[in-house]
């Protein structure tokens, strides 16, 4: 159906990523526990399955079971024949019949990697992660965003390749004191999506001798949303500003941000 071609071409990174100047690129998705509170598990979730017969007369099985899968060719849908979108729902998933994907895009991208998964969570193999890397390395035409919940596995390999910028996701002050403590240099961005709870980014400024390039906040689901005061987005927003830091809100935060709603790129990190 309509909506499922939609997915499909989600999940091969041919959309734009929401409002922001990015294009996915995933040879991994996926995750082993739905608290890590990725925005996209519950429409895998909704979309995923093997989507054989068995699928389509209902009477297939839970494909969702924890492990790690390595997909070396799609599947493909037994009466559509399209390919599978998500065929073990939200179970990690590594497709290493992807990375080739980067030598086909002829002109230089702003790409996120591993959008729909975290490439750096502590159940991805290492070897998988080296594997994405020198596959990043190898088509240096493109600018490369990682993003992860886990900066200390940032440590466990080399980062200096110019065109691959670094992030943290954060949605609580403890995960700032996690970043702190693992003293990883190379952070050049953070996301605070969803924002749970009140967050004092002038406190890990002082405290840490590497400063990000860029926040970016977001809202996530709607019940995260609801949660948000607009007090702890004006102290953001007052905190980038005296340090000279560029600040991106996405849309839905304009009610709550009011006159301190700010949308800033740092041209540097961008292609």
């Amino acid at each position: 159906d309509r909506h499922y071609e939609r997915i499909l071409c989600w999940r091969r990174g041919e959309t734009k990523l929401s409002e922001l100047r990015f294009k996915s690129w995933d040879p991994l998705t996926g995750g082993v526990n739905s608290a890590y509170l990725f925005r996209a598990a519950r429409l895998i979730r909704e979309v995923g399955g093997k989507r054989d017969l068995l699928y389509w007369m209902s009477l297939d099985g839970e494909c969702e079971t924890g492990e790690f899968h390595t997909l070396t060719e799609p599947l493909h849908d037994e009466v559509f024949g399209t390919e599978v979108a998500f065929p073990y729902k939200f179970d990690p998933t590594y497709c290493p019949y992807r990375l080739g994907e980067l030598q086909d895009m002829n002109t230089p991208e702003n790409i996120a990697v591993c959008h729909k998964g975290d490439l750096f969570a502590p159940w991805v193999p290492s070897s998988v992660i080296y594997e994405v890397l020198n596959a990043a390395a190898s088509a240096p035409l493109h600018q490369y965003f990682f993003l992860t919940r886990f900066p200390e596995r940032y440590l466990e390999f080399p980062m200096k390749s110019p065109n691959s910028i670094y992030g943290v996701w954060i949605d609580r002050q403890g995960q700032l004191q996690r970043l702190l403590q693992t003293e990883v240099p190379d952070v050049r961005y953070l996301v605070m999506e969803p924002i749970r709870s009140r967050i004092d980014l002038e406190q890990y400024l002082k405290a840490s001798p590497h400063k990000p390039e860029w926040i970016l906040l977001g809202t996530g689901r709607l019940r995260y949303r609801k949660l948000i005061q607009p007090e702890w987005l004006s102290e953001i927003a007052e905190t980038c500003r005296r340090h000279r830091m560029p600040l991106y809100m996405k849309k839905p935060l304009h009610a709550l941000a009011g006159n301190h709603f700010t949308q800033e790129i740092n041209p540097t990190l961008f292609w």
